[in-house]
């Protein structure tokens, strides 16, 4: 009887550890796998953020670095053209200044020997 009783023991307490094991064991497989799925999802996530950012960052630095040149290529061209255009201007009004004093003083002159010897014609 005691052997009896020790034998189906032994087999209840086989058969409930054995199912224990089993579930405890099947869930704790799947624990694993699910975080090391979200582990893994995180890591590949977090390899994206770091490429984006990169790629972002490269493309912005890149960016910043054309307006830079075009900031100071613009500038440089429009400091030159103002540069030559006011010469040009500067040269353009002595050029036609002298011109007109040269002008004045010509005609001035006409008009005054015009003006003598109209007076003086006019005396005789």
């Amino acid at each position: 009887v005691v052997g009896a009783l020790l034998l189906v023991f032994h087999h209840v307490v086989g058969t409930l550890l054995l199912v224990f094991h089993h579930v405890v064991g099947a869930l704790l497989l799947v624990f694993y796998h699910v975080v090391g799925a979200l582990l893994l999802v995180f890591h590949h996530v977090g390899a994206l953020l770091l490429v984006f950012y990169h790629v972002v960052g490269a493309l912005l630095l890149v960016v910043g670095a054309l307006l830079l040149v075009f900031h100071h290529v613009v500038g440089t061209l429009l400091l030159v053209f103002h540069h030559v255009v006011g010469a040009l201007l500067l040269v353009f009004h002595h050029i036609v200044g002298a011109l007109l004093l040269v002008f004045h003083h010509v005609v001035g002159a006409l008009l005054l020997v015009f003006h003598h010897v109209v007076l003086s014609a006019h005396c005789f």
